[in-house]
């Protein structure tokens, strides 16, 4: 009886070997094949008003465990710019990355009015794009940007004002003019103020392809308001600022727009082409975040193909890229130390090897 009792104590404590040696090979397995690590994402949510980069946030959160192997992500809502920015550069409540727009964070790191050390935070990369369309009453005086003395924007999001002083401050530099920023609290409110020319100009941010741009003027809706050309010097805004792109915007695009009359200027079917200005919705992180991370992450988002990104796209002007980052770049060849022209003809990290073997095939 005390045999087949210590023979079955035998075979258990076997069969719990054997079941712990699995459970490590399939967690060893999952080391190798995923990234284990817990990884908090903030964003900014104005605790006023719906968070209009939600299109952002919802497809980060359905596509990086899929893409990138990111097993435990979390997306964490903050409705304070400043806790967010601090919470990163700190790490404090664990929170590794934040997604922010170019315009926040640049305008923030300029004034400066928190006193906040910035020489930890690290860009990692370009997520969306979105347009700033300016629009106008077209029976008013305004026919350039430079004819503006009040300027309308939308309440709860910071990203408005900061956009409404960087415009008033270019045409201030040109004009003299003192500019007025008015703010209303829904988008109805903004068209209706501009339709009774309490405002000479309305800025409304969204994605280029957005239904309140492309639809409201169907059934001869707002036939009154107009989507202005934006002439603001470019270079002086760019120079300034560091956060705005210029892109045409094709006005055949918006249903029954067109034909319409700005001032001087006729848009029809066939000259149906302005300039908006654009910024960039981002990712930053904190230097001390893993690089296997990191690159996962950019990795994914360079090959995604997302319209109006640039080679430019992949560096911040006011803050460093992670190292990781740089390191990513230098193997696509975006980043190069070689001063060889037969680089050009090379994707990828430009070594003397591959030099020598596309100077062979060229000559």
């Amino acid at each position: 009886m005390i045999k087949y009792i210590i023979i079955l104590l035998i075979l258990i404590i076997l069969l719990y070997a054997l079941q712990i040696r699995e459970q490590f090979y399939n967690l060893n397995y999952l080391k190798k094949k995923y990234i284990l690590d817990n990884i908090n994402i903030g964003y900014f949510v104005d605790k006023n008003s719906d968070n209009d980069d939600n299109k952002v946030v919802d497809f980060l959160a359905k596509n990086l465990i899929k893409e990138n192997l990111l097993v435990y992500t979390t997306l964490v809502k903050y409705t304070n710019i400043k806790q967010l920015i601090d919470a990163v550069i700190n790490k404090a409540n664990l929170t590794d990355y934040m997604i922010i727009d170019d315009i926040t964070i640049n305008n923030k790191y300029l004034n400066n009015i928190d006193n906040v050390n910035y020489s930890n935070l690290r860009y990692v990369t370009p997520m969306e794009i979105k347009c700033i369309f300016p629009l106008v009453n077209i029976t008013s005086h305004v026919g350039s940007m430079y004819d503006v003395k009040k300027i309308g924007i939308l309440e709860g999001n910071v990203r408005n004002k900061y956009v409404a002083e960087n415009f008033s401050y270019i045409i201030r530099y040109k004009t003299l003019a003192k500019i007025e920023i008015v703010i209303y609290k829904d988008f109805n409110s903004l068209i209706n103020g501009l339709n009774k020319n309490q405002i000479d100009l309305a800025l409304y941010l969204n994605y280029e392809n957005n239904e309140i741009i492309k639809n409201m003027f169907i059934r001869n809706n707002n036939i009154n308001i107009g989507i202005l050309n934006n002439d603001l010097n470019y270079q002086l805004i760019n120079t300034v600022f560091k956060c705005y792109n210029q892109q045409p915007f094709e006005l055949r695009n918006v249903n029954n727009y067109l034909p319409r009359k700005i001032k001087d200027n006729y848009y029809t079917q066939y000259l149906s082409n302005i300039n908006i200005f654009t910024f960039q919705i981002s990712l930053f992180t904190n230097l001390s975040s893993k690089n296997k991370i990191i690159t996962n992450i950019k990795k994914y988002f360079y090959y995604r193909e997302t319209k109006n990104t640039s080679k430019f796209s992949n560096f911040s002007n006011y803050f460093l890229n992670h190292p990781a980052v740089n390191d990513f770049l230098k193997k696509t060849g975006i980043i190069s130390y070689n001063t060889d022209p037969l680089c050009n003809n090379i994707e990828g990290e430009c070594t003397d090897k591959l030099i020598n073997i596309v100077r062979n095939q060229i000559f």
